[in-house]
């Protein structure tokens, strides 16, 4: 351990408890290797994400095929969600490292690190939910929604989720951060946190929405996951009782192509989804527990569960466009040609320029 750790178990003299507060609450929390080496790998992760998920949102906005296509409508939702977090992060990892006794930043950007974070975290888990619904109405009825789900009404979906995800909790979040002092501050908390005033009425309120926004979007996704996969493996059994009679051999087979398309698109984002979210509900559910039983955790607890629940959220939204692709032909098809076209206007542009120097000499 850092020798900064060695002034928690020393004596009353040297007591953490003696020292400055703000230095005294930062050496309870990490040392500032970790602080350091965290803020490295979210450095990394957020350079990753914003790169991965800005090529890949453009690629499908700039394709008249794919920006027509419902889901993938969805899929820049949440694209949306990954790439503001990806920005929001370095101003989180800050709050969690460096900010977290003394914040340095105005409140204004404490205030809206705070909102972001809430924000994309529920549009996320809001938007995967109604994508797992539509994609298991998709599959148990295929003619129906192809003829209601156009890209039009896709779009307003999106739109819709993200401004209920931003008005049911952000809204309240951003009216009660605050900047803490490190008088004010309680042990376990960060500088740029909930106002002491506003604590009691935010445990109450933490209570009550977040079963509805988060615990219950979860347990519809994995309830959509479950049947899915269960009508899924049905569906061959199925299919070979029908083939002859009421469909061709292509026809058929271009139904099956569609399947595999739509199970992997759904495994991988769900997977993507779980190893991020999975974390951050098992830290929301243990704080809930804690806030209920009166008890709470001590710094260090607080700051290892916070952080690396962070980290694999960060690694997720760095997945999810790689997955995006690997689920989807046309999209890598897209990507490919868009990339190349990139790097060939860019070509393109440095040749003139050397070609007029050379005629200048």
């Amino acid at each position: 351990m850092e020798s900064g750790f060695g002034y928690y178990n020393t004596t009353v003299t040297n007591n953490y408890t003696t020292m400055d507060p703000e230095l005294a609450h930062n050496l309870s929390m990490f040392s500032y290797s970790e602080a350091l080496a965290m803020n490295i790998i979210i450095g990394v992760l957020c350079v990753v994400g914003i790169a991965s998920n800005a090529i890949t949102f453009a690629v499908i906005a700039s394709s008249p095929r794919l920006n027509k296509m419902a889901f993938n409508i969805f899929l820049m939702g949440l694209m949306a969600s990954d790439l503001a977090s990806a920005v929001d992060s370095i101003f989180i990892i800050y709050r969690m490292t460096y900010g977290a006794a003394s914040y340095g930043l105005p409140l204004f950007i404490c205030k809206i690190t705070v909102t972001v974070d809430f924000t994309t975290t529920i549009a996320t888990i809001h938007l995967v939910m109604v994508f797992c619904i539509l994609r298991l109405l998709s599959i148990k009825y295929p003619l129906k929604i192809s003829v209601y789900l156009t890209s039009k009404v896709a779009k307003i979906c999106v739109i819709v989720l993200w401004i209920e995800s931003a008005l049911v909790m952000s809204v309240f979040y951003f009216i009660i951060v605050s900047i803490k002092s490190a008088v004010e501050r309680k042990s376990t908390g960060f500088s740029c946190a909930i106002a002491d005033e506003w604590a009691s009425l935010a445990e109450l309120y933490r209570s009550i929405a977040f079963p509805f926004v988060v615990y219950i979007p979860m347990i519809v996704i994995i309830l959509c996951t479950i049947i899915i996969i269960i009508t899924l493996l049905k569906r061959p059994r199925i299919r070979k009782s029908r083939i002859g009679r009421h469909s061709s051999h292509s026809t058929s087979k271009s139904n099956m192509s569609n399947e595999k398309v739509a199970t992997l698109q759904v495994s991988l984002i769900l997977l993507s989804f779980f190893f991020g979210y999975g974390p951050f509900l098992g830290y929301s559910w243990i704080v809930l527990k804690k806030m209920a039983a009166g008890s709470k955790f001590s710094s260090r607890e607080n700051w290892l569960l916070a952080v690396w629940t962070f980290v694999a959220l960060r690694i997720s939204e760095c997945v999810n466009p790689l997955f995006y692709n690997l689920s989807s032909s046309k999209l890598r098809r897209a990507t490919k040609q868009f990339l190349r076209r990139g790097f060939t206007k860019r070509t393109a542009t440095a040749s003139p320029s050397i070609k007029t120097i050379s005629e200048r000499r």
